[in-house]
């Protein structure tokens, strides 16, 4: 995967330009394949050269940061050369970075093998059960055995080990090797956290958060938040972070969530390079600079991070902080899809539907959209129903269509609604119901005054006179000057109303005066008729000043005495 072969090759350069650079040359040496894997659905596959030893040198690297960790002094330098072991893929080093608390056992036991390290446990050695507790639970170097794994944990968290009071939280809460309990893992994450654990500490502060396995209370959670950020625990650091930028428990304050989601950043991954980038791109707690916010997206990208591989695609579709480029942005679209963001899944839909930076491709776009669909996302499931009414890169069914406009209609999309009208007044796909066509339709129209114009005019579904009627009244209420001239004729000939000649009046001079061409030209003729040649000029003039030649006509007709 390109994502990964970039991660490995190379350390992106603080400079955003050659960071910039390298992505380019990269994503478009690799661009065929991504959009042959679009149509094929398999995973991209990047061949070396055959005389490359990237492998080999990675190994290497890996290797060499996991013998610094075992040989270093301190917790902080172990962890640090641990962490980029595990980016490499060493296993155990991974494993020791999901439960970066475990390093103290780590440091005096992990040199051992697996068989010393159950003896050990038999002995009663607590930190050999936790360790071991581990390799169980994640199947490292032994099969897995959930099971095992909590009793290990539970052993060793009833002789006073606090990293196992935490692991044995865990289990309690993510229902591993013994039934799924939140207030025992309350319990279990609460007598670690006092005794100064950071994982235990974030998850106290997020039990309070959320409410889980003890009431909810916000001031108590942004209190265990900060304990286990003041020790660097990045998930703690991003927890607060999000508290101060939606005021929860606190007060918003962008600056100091732009504070954390930085010292998240720096600890991190993935997840927390997005946030800082959605600071940058938003202005939150900082000044608005796109080149930053790229730079911290396609750092989250390359940890796979879908929404930050989404964000990218928009980036070099609108150029915000790089050069605009189509055929990029689809690749970034295709990326994002294939880790399966829903808004990724629909742009790259739409750019197969329409050609944009990628060849036209109907069936694939009706793929994507599907896809999207599936997620619940409103327009991906407006245009899925879309295609399946019009036959685009599908089999025309009006049923199936009917289906997804009903979801993306309780999704609030305003079009699906509308689509869905037309569907129920005439009972194609679904029974004729002409009262649920004009709910839908009066749902949608309320919201948009040109609809409401449309409507009345016939344009979105049959109106008798009454209804047309009705609607130029609410459209023209709302100042829609096609709605006042309209409503105006109906004065003028008595459609579904008694003949108002004053009114019709008023409503041809309003909408005149908001620059109607009709109404202007209604004017005109109703002065010529009132044999009143300067106010005729005058609205001919407006008219042909809109470029109307029938205005034009009658303005030489006057100037030559043949009118009035």
């Amino acid at each position: 995967m390109v994502i990964e072969f970039n991660r490995q090759r190379t350390i992106i350069n603080e400079n955003i330009q050659l960071m910039t650079a390298q992505w380019q040359q990269h994503i478009e040496e690799i661009l065929p394949p991504i959009i042959v894997q679009c149509r094929d659905y398999k995973p991209i596959e990047f061949k070396f050269d055959s005389d490359s030893s990237i492998e080999e040198a990675i190994a290497a690297e890996r290797d060499k940061y996991y013998v610094k960790a075992i040989e270093a002094t301190s917790k902080q330098t172990a962890y640090e050369n641990y962490k980029l072991a595990a980016k490499l893929g060493h296993l155990n080093s991974q494993l020791i970075c999901t439960c970066e608390a475990n390093l103290d056992s780590y440091e005096i036991i992990e040199h051992r093998t697996i068989s010393e390290k159950m003896e050990m446990a038999k002995c009663g050695d607590v930190k050999a059960q936790n360790v071991l507790g581990l390799h169980l639970k994640y199947g490292i170097g032994v099969a897995q055995d959930d099971v095992a794994a909590y009793k290990l944990f539970k052993m060793a968290a009833a002789k006073g080990d606090i990293n196992a009071r935490n692991n044995l939280g865990c289990c309690y809460e993510q229902q591993i090797g013994t039934v799924k309990n939140e207030r025992l893992a309350f319990e279990q994450y609460y007598i670690a956290a006092i005794n100064g654990n950071a994982l235990a500490q974030n998850s106290v502060g997020l039990y309070y958060d959320k409410g889980y396995g003890v009431d909810r209370n916000p001031a108590l959670a942004i209190r265990w938040y900060k304990k286990a950020a003041a020790q660097e625990n990045v998930y703690a650091q991003s927890n607060l972070a999000r508290c101060y930028e939606n005021g929860k428990g606190v007060d918003v304050n962008y600056e100091i969530a732009y504070k954390w989601y930085s010292r998240a950043a720096r600890n991190g991954g993935g997840t927390e390079y997005y946030e800082l980038g959605k600071c940058y791109e938003m202005g939150r707690g900082t000044s608005q600079d796109f080149r930053h916010a790229l730079k911290w997206y396609l750092k989250a990208a390359e940890e796979e991070n879908e929404k930050a591989a989404f964000r990218v695609g928009i980036f070099y579709e609108e150029g915000y902080g790089v050069e605009a480029s189509e055929q990029m942005a689809v690749s970034w679209y295709a990326y994002g899809a294939r880790l399966g963001n829903a808004s990724a899944q629909v742009r790259l839909g739409m750019c197969l539907e329409t050609g944009m930076g990628i060849k036209k491709d109907m069936e694939m776009a009706f793929y994507w959209y599907r896809k999207s669909a599936l997620q619940k996302h409103p327009y991906g499931t407006y245009q899925t129903a879309r295609c399946y009414e019009y036959g685009i890169g599908t089999s025309e069914d009006i049923s199936e269509a009917v289906k997804f406009y009903t979801v993306a209609s309780e999704l609030n999309v305003l079009h699906a609604r509308l689509s869905l009208s037309k569907f129920y007044y005439w009972g194609l796909g679904v029974k004729k119901d002409t009262e649920r066509a004009k709910e839908l339709l009066h749902e949608v129209v309320m919201t948009d005054v040109e609809l409401q114009y449309k409507l009345a005019t016939g344009q979105l579904l049959y109106c008798n006179d009454a209804w047309s009627l009705y609607w130029f009244r609410h459209a023209a209420s709302l100042g829609h000057a096609g709605a006042i001239y309209s409503l105006g004729r109906c004065y003028a000939d008595g459609i579904a109303t008694a003949v108002d000649l004053e009114k019709a009046h008023a409503c041809y001079k309003t909408s005149a005066q908001k620059g109607y061409l009709p109404a202007q030209m209604a004017l005109g003729q109703y002065y010529i008729e009132q044999a009143n040649q300067e106010e005729a000029i005058y609205w001919y003039t407006m008219a042909a000043a809109q470029g109307d030649a029938q205005a034009k006509s009658i303005l030489r007709l006057i100037a030559g005495k043949k009118l009035l």
